[in-house]
């Protein structure tokens, strides 16, 4: 019984904190891929929609990933607190 009820609580905490990051991170993925065109459009190539080479997703996916897992930790903890 015990361990079915742990089992159910961390299968819980885990899918709020997977919500939380994909939802985080989809959004913001789109928000900075439109930073990202806008910014390449400030360059004087207007008119025109420029994507992301290799090595700018790269670093747009890693930033995401690091801010996406920290508000879904501090969106859990502020659940609790609250």
């Amino acid at each position: 019984m015990l361990v079915n009820d742990l089992k159910t609580l961390c299968h819980s905490i885990i899918m709020k904190k997977s919500i939380i990051f994909f939802t985080t991170f989809v959004l913001f993925l789109l928000e900075a891929i439109f930073h990202f065109c806008i910014g390449k459009a400030d360059n004087g190539d207007k008119g025109y929609i420029h994507w992301p080479n290799c090595k700018e997703w790269m670093q747009i996916v890693l930033v995401l990933t690091v801010f996406s897992v920290a508000n879904s930790y501090c969106a859990e903890a502020l659940n609790k607190w609250v």
